[in-house]
């Protein structure tokens, strides 16, 4: 009877994890734009190839194992991770977009990140999820912001050489809650003037 609740319970946990688990689809804004989310910067001396590539060396870093597929003027990088462990089911998915395109004088770049993570664990109830971005509700808190900086911060000190930008934790809290993809072990809740 044990092994048969165990398995309606495991196909249970892998139906949940396949029916929400999807990488999840993200554009970044229109580089020849400025936003205000630290999304788009602005490279002088440099091409967009070499923006494209510079991005794809820190995404290489972060996960080695992503997938990289080149468009004209965009790099994406994918990524899936799951488990299917007896007791345990989980996955993380992520995604990300640069698209880098020449502005006169300066290549104009752009970045978004998608992220998604769940996991299970018989005979307890699932951990809650992640997802970034992730906009305000009244369940899920205040509103998660994605912070580039480090992004940015490291795909430069590819062009100038400069020692690899380490994370550092930083703590504020003024209504917002944000993500570092590159430090998320010391992503901690960050104002919004950082």
């Amino acid at each position: 009877m044990l092994l048969i609740l165990r398995f309606i319970h495991i196909s249970f946990m892998l139906l949940a994890l396949s029916g929400c688990a999807s990488i999840p689809k993200v554009e970044p804004p229109d580089p020849m734009h400025l936003n205000g989310e630290g999304q788009i910067r602005h490279f002088e001396g440099a091409t967009p190839d070499q923006v494209l590539a510079a991005a794809e060396t820190v995404l290489r870093k972060h996960q080695p194992e992503g997938r990289f597929n080149h468009k004209r003027d965009a790099v994406v990088m994918e990524y899936e991770w799951w488990i299917f462990l007896a007791v345990i089911a989980g996955y993380e998915l992520e995604r990300w977009v640069i698209v880098a395109r020449e502005a006169g004088d300066v290549t104009a770049a752009s970045v978004a990140i998608g992220y998604a993570s769940e996991g299970y664990v018989w005979p307890f109830a699932g951990a809650k999820g992640n997802e970034y971005p992730q906009a305000a509700s009244w369940s899920a808190g205040p509103e998660i912001r994605v912070d580039y900086g480090m992004f940015w911060k490291r795909v430069r000190s590819v062009f100038i050489g400069d020692p690899w930008p380490e994370c550092e934790k930083v703590r504020y809290e003024r209504g917002y809650r944000y993500y570092e993809p590159l430090c998320r072990h010391k992503t901690v809740n960050r104002s919004d003037t950082d």
